[in-house]
């Protein structure tokens, strides 16, 4: 589970996102539907987002994910996917310095 209260999307991205992508785990995030958490949920197909001020959805969203194995891993395996070839430490290294070599 991540969560963010509103208000913080756009100022900052809670950094287990990219630990539960890298573990492979399918995510409940509770947070703004404009934040980058949850851009990444839904870009990557790696879980369920909520709106984090529902206690009930975060609830329902938590259930659906214990009572549906095969969504779960198959949320699990997109989580890691995106990790690998988007957020990994070789990935966004390179990035880094394809980025400051054109500067």
């Amino acid at each position: 589970m991540i969560s963010q209260r509103e208000g913080l999307e756009g100022i900052a991205v809670p950094c287990k996102l990219y630990g539960v992508l890298a573990a492979g785990r399918a995510i409940v995030a509770a947070v703004p539907e404009g934040s980058e958490v949850a851009s990444v949920v839904h870009e990557e197909g790696c879980g369920l987002v909520v709106p984090p001020s529902d206690p009930l959805a975060i609830a329902t969203a938590i259930r659906r994910l214990i009572t549906d194995p095969e969504m779960r891993l198959e949320m699990s395996r997109r989580a890691f996917k995106a990790y690998e070839s988007k957020y990994s430490l070789t990935v966004t290294t390179q990035r880094f310095w394809k980025f400051w070599a054109k500067v």
